[in-house]
């Protein structure tokens, strides 16, 4: 799950209550799962291959649609 933006990545490093949790942030960051690029440079990895082509043409959308919105909030 992206939670805000694929360039905000937050995971919590150690505790189970709040206060007492770390996490860490990193901005743009590359993440695989199973091998597999799930974001790229805080890029979602899907947006950048052929199949993201299919969408756009059955659903009508442009390639700006399925692109990643850069502002953070910080």
């Amino acid at each position: 799950m992206i939670f805000g933006s694929p360039r905000h990545l937050r995971f919590h490093t150690c505790g189970d209550y709040p206060l007492g949790e770390i996490n860490w942030h990193i901005i743009d960051p590359t993440v695989r799962y199973d091998g597999e690029v799930f974001l790229n440079s805080g890029q979602v990895a899907f947006f950048q291959t052929a199949e993201a082509r299919d969408p756009l043409r059955d659903y009508g959308l442009r390639p700006q649609d399925m692109t990643t919105h850069q502002d953070i909030g910080l």
